[in-house]
């Protein structure tokens, strides 16, 4: 594969990852979505062929919608805690790998570039969060507002480019 073509995964993946950051199941339902309007018929592999089932597509959506109602809530886990940020770093490491996989293209390094890009996506909006509530008295659920329609127009367009 060409220079250009590895720089475009990765910067992909990295996208990929800064959504599972920010809203983790985000990330599957964008590669979802991406993968179900590609019409793949017989050409993916199994990975593929599951993600791009309408089924799939929809419980994806609905648990990434649900995510974005739950982050609202005074019960929401902190996304800075251990075990929801090494489940971000997984789904955006995996979310990562199986776009590689789609493009034929090798996996591990993309794999870590949506991991990375992951974890430094989960503390940099929850910290820009913290920051806007304590310094500038912007209602947190507001911040939550803004911060899922950036991930859905991120997403939106990530899924477009999967092809």
């Amino acid at each position: 594969m060409e220079r250009r073509g590895n720089d475009q995964i990765l910067l992909k993946a990295a996208a990929i990852g800064a959504v599972a950051g920010m809203r983790s199941m985000a990330a599957p339902a964008l590669l979802a979505r991406g993968l179900s309007e590609d019409g793949l018929g017989n050409d993916g592999g199994r990975v593929e062929k599951l993600l791009s089932s309408k089924g799939v597509t929809r419980v994806l959506s609905l648990f990434a919608g649900g995510e974005m109602l739950v982050d609202k809530a005074p019960f929401a886990l902190n996304r800075t805690s251990p075990l929801p940020l090494v489940g971000r770093a997984v789904i955006g490491s995996l979310a990562a790998a199986a776009l590689s996989a789609h493009r034929h293209v090798p996996v591990l390094f993309p794999a870590a570039v949506g991991a990375t890009s992951a974890i430094a996506s989960t503390f940099a909006t929850y910290h820009a969060r913290r920051l806007a509530v304590e310094r500038f008295d912007v209602p947190d659920r507001l911040l939550g507002l803004i911060e899922d329609a950036l991930v859905l127009g991120i997403s939106r367009t990530l899924a477009d480019e999967i092809d």
